[in-house]
């Protein structure tokens, strides 16, 4: 049953690997695009298997290891030692109030982000303030020598109107720049 879920795993990796390739020389780049994610997916669920099965192996090996056969080659005394030297873990010692520290890394963490919304705050209220309607036609004046042509750029085309939402409601606007 294996075999035929590795079997039935590579032939849909060259599938669609053969599908990608072919995709991308017609130049069909939506199919390329799902070929190769369904090539990824692939991938990654074969590497998920083989990585399991890995795994029930070191597993297997361990239980048999583990067995009381006296051939595990490791001495009762010596892996008693071991379980009583063990350290003892305090999982949670980072919760409890020790004098020594602050404890304040939230506090912190909370004040900087207040800080640099402030800043945010600060630099959007000086740009708002900073521009004006008068800079802005300055700006603009500045910037007509880059604008298009009035015939456009290709000669003997329509011009397109300024307010294409105009074309909607039927009434005509005017065309180009004024």
């Amino acid at each position: 049953m294996k075999k035929l879920a590795w079997l039935i795993g590579l032939a849909g990796m060259l599938g669609s690997a053969g599908y990608l390739f072919t995709y991308l020389v017609r130049w069909q780049w939506n199919r390329a695009l799902f070929s190769g994610f369904a090539l990824l997916a692939v991938i990654v669920v074969m590497g998920f298997a083989w990585v399991v099965q890995r795994l029930d192996r070191i597993e297997q090996s361990l239980d048999r290891a583990r067995e009381p056969s006296g051939q595990s080659g490791m001495d009762a005394a010596f892996l008693a030692d071991l379980q009583q030297t063990r350290p003892r873990r305090d999982h949670f010692a980072w919760l409890r109030e020790q004098q020594e520290q602050m404890n304040v890394f939230i506090t912190v963490l909370l004040g900087g982000g207040a800080v640099v919304s402030a800043v945010a705050w600060i630099v959007g209220r000086v740009a708002e303030s900073t521009t004006t309607p008068s800079a802005e036609e300055g700006l603009a004046e500045r910037m007509g020598p880059l604008a298009y042509p009035d015939g456009g750029l290709v000669p003997g085309e329509q011009p397109v109107p300024d307010d294409a939402s105009s074309l909607l409601r039927g009434r005509p606007t005017g065309v180009g720049r004024r």
